[in-house]
């Protein structure tokens, strides 16, 4: 799009050098030229103003992206955390059933005995 814009700005210097020193029809000639040359202008302007908003937009959504990211790592770490407790929990009350299935069995052992 640079080479663009520079191409259509030396074809402009060019035209307008040479409006200069022309004769009426190879000036008209050189009008038409740098009409169609400015019309090139105004529409690599009109890309550049699209160019332009698409990246806006995208940069919007790279930004709605990250705070998406960051919410799911700040959700993920308090899941890791919630996890942690819960298999904290588990396993205490897995050494508390163990604990009652041993009484048991030496109260079943007393009942017998008895």
């Amino acid at each position: 799009m640079k080479l663009r814009l520079i191409l259509t700005s030396l074809i402009v210097l060019g035209l307008s050098i040479a409006l200069t020193g022309c004769d009426s029809g190879a000036k008209k000639e050189a009008e038409l030229a740098l009409a169609a040359a400015e019309a090139a202008l105004e529409q690599t302007k009109l890309e550049l103003a699209d160019v332009s908003q698409s990246r806006d937009r995208l940069q919007g959504q790279v930004r709605e992206l990250i705070k998406s990211r960051d919410a799911a790592i700040t959700e993920a770490k308090s899941a890791g955390l919630r996890i942690d407790e819960l298999t904290k929990k588990f396993d205490e009350q897995a050494r508390v059933i163990r604990e009652l299935q041993e009484h048991m069995k030496k109260m079943q052992a007393t009942i017998e005995k008895l």
